[in-house]
């Protein structure tokens, strides 16, 4: 069986746009042996009205479930400036920190999967600095003023 059940919702305010999302898979959709997954994540953005720029953040965990993986989580966080450049061009910088710490279970991994013995811990940590253009469309909002939708910033 391989199911995902899934919750999302956003809220704009003003200049201020609010997502969160939580997930819950049933199966092994990986193939790493785990019962099925878990993740909540949010993400934050704000463009002061009559500013160039904006800012961003945005978290998540996701937790891998079965026996094979014991007890682990998988955090990430990002955060960022974003500038228009267009009307359909948005240049943005940012910086992500994530970190997965576990222990393996008893039953141990699937092979070639993890490099760690079964009851053995580990942790792996990464950070990153991006820059990127993103590019979005202009679209008519309820009160009929122009607003930004991009797949880069909500």
């Amino acid at each position: 069986i391989n199911e995902t059940y899934s919750a999302k919702a956003g809220y704009s305010l003003y200049s201020q746009t609010f997502v969160a999302s939580v997930n819950r898979s049933l199966g092994d959709y990986y193939g790493t042996g785990s019962r099925g997954t878990f993740g909540v994540s949010g993400a934050w953005s704000w463009r002061p009205p009559g500013a160039d720029w904006g800012v961003t953040a945005s978290f998540g965990e996701s937790r891998f479930l079965g026996p094979t993986w014991g007890s682990n989580n998988g955090y990430r966080v990002n955060v960022g400036l974003f500038h228009p450049i267009s009307d359909r061009l948005t240049m943005s910088l940012q910086y992500g920190y994530s970190s997965f710490t576990g222990t393996i279970g008893e039953e141990g991994p699937v092979a070639g999967v993890i490099l760690v013995a079964a009851g053995q811990s580990f942790h792996a940590v990464q950070q990153s600095v991006r820059l990127s253009l993103g590019w979005g469309w202009a679209s008519e909002s309820r009160n009929g003023n122009t607003r930004r939708a991009s797949a880069s910033n909500p």
